[in-house]
C-alpha cells in the first residue's frame, strides 16, 4: 500500500524539457526531510484513526526518504508491537537505538516489550538506560525507576545473571538509574528473599535419615505443600509471602512447571 498525502506533492516539478527545477545538496536534503515529517505526520493521523496499515506504509514512506528518521522507526516498531510482530518491532526500536543512541523512548519500548514476554534481564538493561537519559520531571524517566524497583523486589536474581552474563558490575549504573532498587538488590538487609545460595547447599531445613529415593519423594510432595500454602497466600493478596513460599516449592522440586508457571504469575502480578 502506497500511503498519500493529500495536497503534498513528494516529488521534483519539471517545467519542461532542460528546465528542472534545482537543488543544491543541502536543500535536496532539507526538501527530503521535510516531506519525510510531512509522511511521518500522516501516518500519525492514520494511526489516530487506527488505520494502520495506512500507518504503516507512511512511516516506512519516511524512512525511505530519511533513513535517519529515529521517531519514525520508533513509530513503526509500536505499529509492529502492536499487530504482535513482536521481533519486527525490536528490530525497529534497535534502529532507532542505532540512529540516536540518546534517543529515550525506544529504551522504553524495549524495556516494556521484554516485561511483556517475561525477560527481566533484558527488561532490566533497558530501563536502566531509559533511566539515566531523564532529565527532572521527565516522568518516564520516573517509570523507569519505578519498574527497577519492582523488578528488585520481585525478581533481585535477574541482576546477579546480566553480571554473570556480561562480566559486568551494574551495581554503579544502578545507584545512578534507582538507588532503591539498587539497595534491594545489593544490600544485605533488603536481600533475604533471596540470600541462600541453594546451589551450594542441599534442602538442609528439609533433611530427614531417608533414602534419596525416598527423600525426592518427600520434596515433592512438601513442594505441591509450599506451592498449596503459596495460592493461599494470593489468594489473600500476600503477594510477598506467595513468592517466598513458591520459590521454596521451586526448589524442592524444579520440575514442577505448575510451580514455574504460578511464580511467574506472582511476579507479574507484584510488577503490575
Amino acid at each position: 500500500m502506497t500511503c498519500r498525502i493529500a495536497g503534498f506533492l513528494a516529488a521534483f516539478v519539471f517545467l519542461g524539457p532542460g528546465q528542472a527545477v534545482s537543488f543544491s545538496g543541502g536543500q535536496l536534503q532539507a526538501t527530503l526531510q521535510d516531506q519525510a515529517r510531512a509522511y511521518r505526520l500522516e501516518g500519525l493521523r492514520y494511526q489516530k484513526e487506527n488505520n494502520l496499515e495506512q500507518a504503516s506504509a507512511c512511516y516506512q514512506k519516511a524512512i525511505s526518504l530519511n533513513p535517519n528518521f529515529v521517531e519514525a522507526y520508533n513509530d513503526l516498531g509500536i505499529l509492529y508491537e502492536a499487530n504482535g510482530r513482536l521481533e519486527k518491532a525490536k528490530d525497529m526500536y534497535l534502529r532507532a537505538i542505532e540512529v540516536a543512541p540518546n534517543y529515550p523512548s525506544s529504551y522504553a519500548n524495549m524495556a516494556l516489550l521484554y516485561e511483556g514476554q517475561g525477560d527481566y534481564i533484558n527488561a532490566v538493561l533497558y530501563w536502566i538506560k531509559r533511566a539515566t537519559l531523564g532529565g527532572p520531571g521527565d516522568p518516564w524517566a520516573d517509570k523507569a525507576q519505578k519498574r527497577l524497583e519492582g523488578i528488585a523486589s520481585v525478581y533481585p536474581e535477574a541482576y546477579g545473571k546480566i553480571e554473570a552474563r556480561y562480566k559486568a558490575n551494574l551495581q554503579k549504573e544502578m545507584l545512578q538509574a534507582s538507588p532503591a532498587a539498587a539497595a534491594a538488590v545489593y544490600s544485605d538487609l533488603d536481600s533475604d528473599l533471596y540470600e541462600t545460595d541453594y546451589s551450594q547447599s542441599p534442602v538442609t531445613l528439609f533433611e530427614d535419615e531417608l533414602s534419596q529415593d525416598q527423600k525426592s519423594l518427600d520434596n515433592r510432595s512438601r513442594a505441591i505443600t509450599y506451592l498449596t500454602r503459596a495460592k493461599e497466600s494470593y489468594d489473600k493478596g500476600e503477594y510477598v509471602t506467595a513468592l517466598k513460599e513458591a520459590t521454596v516449592a521451586e526448589y524442592l522440586d524444579s520440575s514442577n512447571k505448575e510451580i514455574s508457571s504460578f511464580i511467574e504469575q506472582v511476579r507479574r502480578t507484584l510488577l503490575q
